[in-house]
């Protein structure tokens, strides 16, 4: 299978599924997320205490860069069925990181003829390869030792240029990290979330 997929997407395991109507999807109960941020003029902090996540992202950047007040995500979440007008933060920093599935899918049977399978465990064993596994963590070595070389190269290129902007123009406050993970127009005066004009509804 991995020989067809995209170069970043890799299978690591499979699992023989009882029931033909279990779906990946609708019959997963949990999911985990991970969000990687550069530091940068973050509030890692705040961060740690309050993290939400979902489509609020962009409130909880804004938050983090201490524009907003902590209680903007819960804020966010009492809207109910508007939203303020305000761009998702651009999700390539978001990983899926692990899925729970139940035991028994709650997909409808499609005929009288699958109800002998209704009574079996659709979850069997996830089953691993060797050589699969091996295979991963080449490319993935392969892959990180670019990143780190790349990374090097540039951080080396900012410390020369972030020394030159100190001892021209006496300047030190020059954190832009966080701008990749923003995605709109940025405004000179920034304007609240909350103060920000409400959409209609949601449908």
């Amino acid at each position: 299978m991995n020989r067809v997929l995209p170069k970043n997407i890799r299978c690591i395991s499979w699992m023989p599924i009882q029931n033909h109507l279990f779906s990946a999807r609708f019959d997963c109960i949990t999911r985990t997320y991970r969000y990687f941020f550069p530091k940068g003029n973050l509030n890692i902090t705040v961060r740690q205490g309050l993290d939400q996540g979902f489509s609020f992202q962009r409130g909880q950047v804004y938050k983090d860069q201490e524009k907003e007040e902590p209680s903007v995500i819960n804020e966010l979440l009492n809207l109910y069925c508007s939203k303020t007008q305000y761009t998702p933060a651009i999700a390539f920093h978001l990983n899926l990181y692990h899925g729970e599935f139940r035991d028994k899918s709650e997909q409808k049977t499609m005929n009288e003829c699958q109800q002998e399978i209704r009574d079996l465990r659709d979850l069997t064993k996830w089953l691993y390869k060797e050589n699969n596994l091996r295979r991963l963590i080449e490319i993935l070595q392969s892959e990180w030792s670019q990143a780190q070389i790349k990374a090097i190269m540039i951080r080396s290129t900012l410390d020369d240029l972030e020394q030159l902007l100190e001892k021209k123009f006496n300047a030190f406050d020059v954190n832009f990290q966080t701008s990749l993970l923003q995605d709109d127009v940025k405004s000179k005066s920034y304007q609240k979330l909350m103060n920000r004009k409400i959409c209609g509804k949601w449908k």
